[in-house]
């Protein structure tokens, strides 16, 4: 009863008969689903392909979707929602990467390359730097030399790219096409898979939702890239201007400063003429006294005699 109650639920909604209070929840409720509130939830969009990963196990609202849509970008920062999609994001790329360079050595390994063996030796050196350069990177990664892994990343990404160019080279010197025994093939960027070149094949691969789910998916993993680094860079225009502010208030403070004479060399001077002038008022002042009082002993004596 209660299976056939929530598939019910989930094909008509909870309100299906007009007898249930529709719950109100909040953008941080902890079975809301936090990728589908910025707008893409894996889960749902893999669905039914190759890498689907089984249902949401969360609360997708709508409502909640388009209450977060109107908060501004500084509430949308402090929730964190959009670094939970992107790190979920992330782990999809680095399992993709490992996809396609897994599907490219097989399609290269299929084709039939009568090559030179002078040729085949060099395309195994390079293959042998390019394996190199691969593991160097991520050894600085893990060592948190962010600057040198992706130095080494960045030259193995250059190597390959030669690698490949050299390949097709020798394949043109040996007169062959490239050609598989499933006809001409090639890796797709986007999803990774190997697909055919025919123009029809290609076209049914991107009417695919695999291939859409794919897309979508880099489409997200950029803007939010694009969005962490716009904010770094704001936070570090803001910092620069909060310290030329504060270091403009101390030069205003260090001028009033010398103008009333409180510290430096010049205020010093200053202080010590006041202090002198002080003295001097000071003596004076005693100087008078002492004359009325004589003034008046003298006249006390003349009235006494």
């Amino acid at each position: 009863m209660d299976a056939t109650r929530a598939l019910l639920d989930e094909l008509m909604g909870e309100d299906r008969n007009g007898d249930r209070q529709k719950v109100k929840r909040k953008l941080t409720d902890h079975d809301v689903c936090k990728m589908f509130i910025v707008g893409m939830c894996p889960y749902e969009e893999f669905e039914r392909t190759k890498h689907d990963v089984g249902p949401c196990p969360l609360i997708h609202d709508e409502e909640l979707q388009a209450e977060w849509k109107a908060l501004d970008d500084r509430s949308k920062e402090r929730l964190g929602f959009e670094r939970e999609l992107y790190k979920y994001l992330e782990r999809l790329m680095t399992e993709l990467r490992a996809k396609k360079r897994r599907n490219e050595d097989r399609l290269a390994a299929d084709a039939a390359i009568p090559i030179s063996a002078e040729d085949q030796t060099r395309l195994a050196e390079m293959n042998d730097e390019l394996q190199e350069l691969l593991t160097k990177s991520e050894v600085l990664g893990e060592e948190g030399d962010v600057d040198g892994a992706q130095a080494a990343a960045a030259q193995a990404e250059g190597l390959r790219n030669r690698k490949a160019k050299f390949e097709e080279d020798a394949q043109a010197r040996a007169g062959n096409t490239g050609m598989s025994r499933y006809g001409q093939q090639e890796v797709c960027p986007y999803s990774g898979v190997i697909v055919n070149k025919e123009e029809s094949r290609i076209r049914d691969h991107k009417g695919g939702r695999n291939y859409r789910a794919w897309v979508k998916s880099h489409e997200f993993y950029e803007a939010l890239k694009a969005t962490f680094e716009r904010r770094e860079k704001e936070a570090r225009a803001s910092s620069g201007r909060d310290r030329d502010r504060e270091r403009g208030r101390s030069r205003g403070e260090r001028e009033r400063d010398r103008e009333y004479g409180v510290g430096g060399s010049t205020g010093r001077r200053r202080s010590r003429s006041r202090e002198r002038e002080r003295g001097r008022g000071a003596h004076r002042e005693r100087d008078a006294y002492r004359e009325r009082d004589c003034g008046r002993e003298r006249r006390g004596s003349g009235y006494a005699r």
